[in-house]
């Protein structure tokens, strides 16, 4: 029978773990960022001004492993299930939480109200109400084809549990829940935190 390999000293036993252990660390420090950031690029202008067409986005994906989406967050999701009419598949979007689960919302243009009172925080809300920096204000659906909800400033929308309804923040022209209802917990896969290409555009989305 051939013979077994003599067994390494215990130090140098030592000295190959610490090596493969400084290995593995080293490993998932330059990686991590991959996995936790995935880049995004989106060709429409739903998101105008915040977003324009073409900009690649940083999301990140563990942003909501322990909490809900929040009221102005931007977010990332898949549009499994969503009656998208002729738009067949799974696909991407980015949009705006406005409303969360249990709330009302109805739109009187330019303003956004939930539970009955006018949408002004977090401080995007009132950009966008009153027309600054590029924003032009929420407009209801221009018409009542198939699904559409908020089509007029009467009309309220109760979102169901453990669901978002969301918007673009180019309400003239975004394909949005007012169209294809709300969005399930589980299609929302991350929180778009920054624009990192072109440069140019490059800047964070903090407080957008």
């Amino acid at each position: 029978m051939p013979s077994q390999p003599p067994p390494l000293p215990a130090k140098k036993r030592r000295t190959l773990i610490t090596v493969w252990i400084v290995a593995i660390v080293a490993s998932t420090i330059l990686y991590a960022p991959y996995l936790i950031f995935k880049p995004f690029k989106f060709p429409s202008g739903s998101m105008y001004p915040t977003l324009i067409p073409h900009d690649c986005v940083y999301a990140n994906m563990l942003a909501y492993a322990g909490q809900n989406p929040e009221r102005g967050d931007i977010v990332v999701f898949k549009t499994d299930d969503l009656p998208l009419g002729k738009l067949k598949g799974s696909h991407w979007y980015v949009k705006r939480v406005v409303g969360l689960p249990g709330e009302r919302v109805r739109i009187d243009a330019p303003n956004l109200f939930v539970n009955g009172q006018r949408v002004k925080e977090p401080a995007f809300f009132a950009r966008m109400t009153a027309g600054k920096d590029g924003y032009g204000g929420y407009v209801t659906a221009p018409t009542p084809d198939g699904m559409a909800t908020l089509t007029n400033s009467q009309q309220v929308v109760t979102i169901p549990a453990d669901r978002y309804f969301v918007l673009g923040d180019n309400s003239r022209n975004s394909f949005d829940s007012r169209y294809w209802g709300c969005v399930p917990r589980r299609n929302i896969h991350g929180k778009a935190v920054a624009i990192y290409w072109p440069p140019d555009r490059i800047q964070s989305l903090r407080g957008k």
